[in-house]
């Protein structure tokens, strides 16, 4: 009889002695796809690394609980996901290779007709973005509110006690 050695496996590279999770390297990798993707992290989780698995959602939420500099580092990937959504943004809406296709009628000429479908499906695409970049990333992509007035409008007063009326005296008056 043959006797069979033992196939030792490689070792996970992003494990500790393929015990625990490296979490510095685990988030090095998770925060690098997250910032030049828009992939959620649990799509990112589920995709593994090198052929080998990542760790759960919840082990990375538990991570990002208990280490600050996990936290930080996952903090600055979503912020720089951000930005690349945004520049993502641009190549949507400047894609038209789909907008339109070519049919032909019962006589057999060809005609061009809009595709709605696919000017919906990347309107809808740019609005997730937006909305996304918006939430990541509020003061470079959330929606600007001018508090005090604009530049061509007194500022707004906070002093203000007037009775319904006078306000709306005022009003009609244009004042």
């Amino acid at each position: 009889m043959a006797k069979h050695k033992k196939q030792i496996e490689p070792a996970h590279p992003l494990k500790i002695n393929g015990k625990e999770w490296d979490q510095i390297k685990v988030m090095d990798v998770v925060c690098e796809r997250i910032a030049t993707s828009t992939r959620s992290i649990v799509t990112i989780l589920a995709e593994p690394h090198d052929g080998y698995d990542l760790p759960t959602y919840t082990t990375i939420k538990r991570w990002l609980v208990a280490n600050e500099i996990i936290c930080s580092q996952y903090t600055r990937a979503k912020e720089d996901q951000a930005d690349f959504m945004a520049e993502e943004m641009i190549e949507i809406a400047d894609d038209s290779r789909n907008d339109f296709m070519e049919k032909v009628n019962a006589s057999g000429e060809a005609y061009i007709v809009g595709d709605q479908e696919m000017v919906s499906r990347a309107r809808l695409r740019l609005d997730t973005r937006k909305w996304l970049a918006s939430k990541l990333k509020p003061k470079k992509y959330g929606d600007k509110l001018a508090v005090g007035g604009a530049d061509d409008l007194p500022p707004v007063r906070h002093d203000v006690t007037m009775t319904p009326e006078e306000a709306y005296r005022q009003l009609l008056n244009g004042k």
